[in-house]
């Protein structure tokens, strides 16, 4: 997670600064490999560290906040954009105020980066490395027997290294498991409902809807 949140860091840096395509695709693409990232390691960490009561909550708190985060955007954006009169109009520093949109993500990445600093390490992985006493900690501080959760944990991690992808198959049958394709329908179902059309054209859609664009701020703004 530390290593995402660099990753994030840099790539709003580096967009926003950004003076050629190449440059700018290669940056965003390390963006997206961040947001792929983040969406598997998240709830995978909240999984292992949240106390059985606080999980499924948790977990949900954390698809809040992506949608929190995608209309944060868009209202700075818009702000911005208000604020310089247009996306290509200059703004602070004499940067365009499109740079300046970029740029607004390095705010989230950087308190994304001091809060991973923060949190503690998995328990699960300081008992699968050995480190009981770590653990015990860890999960004391979380709350909870502190005991009786790292005995529950111990024999966690021989079962998973000896999973392996051939589970995934049903070998009477040769086809992948039910499990696999709830699994495969779901993110099907994802882009099927028409979710990345909101997130990729949302200004062409609210002007659509009689919003007009922003204007430039008036001197009292």
């Amino acid at each position: 997670m530390l290593l995402t949140a660099l990753l994030f860091l840099s790539s709003a840096l580096v967009t926003g600064a950004a003076n050629s395509a190449t440059i700018f695709i290669l940056a965003r693409v390390g963006g997206g490999l961040a947001i792929g990232a983040a969406s598997v390691l998240g709830p995978a960490y909240i999984a292992e560290v949240a106390p059985a009561q606080w999980r499924g909550r948790l977990a949900s708190l954390q698809q809040l906040a992506i949608v929190l985060g995608l209309f944060l955007a868009f209202l700075s954006n818009y702000l911005i954009a208000r604020a310089a009169g247009d996306a290509a109009a200059t703004f602070w520093l004499g940067a365009a105020a499109w740079r300046w949109m970029l740029w607004m993500e390095a705010a989230p990445s950087a308190a994304f980066l001091l809060g991973v600093g923060l949190v503690p390490e998995s328990p699960r992985f300081l008992v699968a490395s050995g480190q009981r006493d770590e653990a015990r900690r860890v999960f004391a501080r979380i709350g909870g027997d502190a005991d009786e959760l790292v005995r529950q944990v111990e024999g966690q991690p021989a079962r998973a290294a000896s999973a392996r992808l051939a589970d995934l198959l049903q070998t009477q049958k040769g086809w992948l498991a039910p499990v696999v394709w709830v699994g495969v329908g779901l993110a099907v179902f994802q882009q099927l409902v028409g979710i990345n059309v909101i997130f990729y054209y949302g200004e062409v859609l609210w002007q659509a809807a009689g919003q007009p664009r922003p204007m430039p701020c008036a001197s009292t703004c």
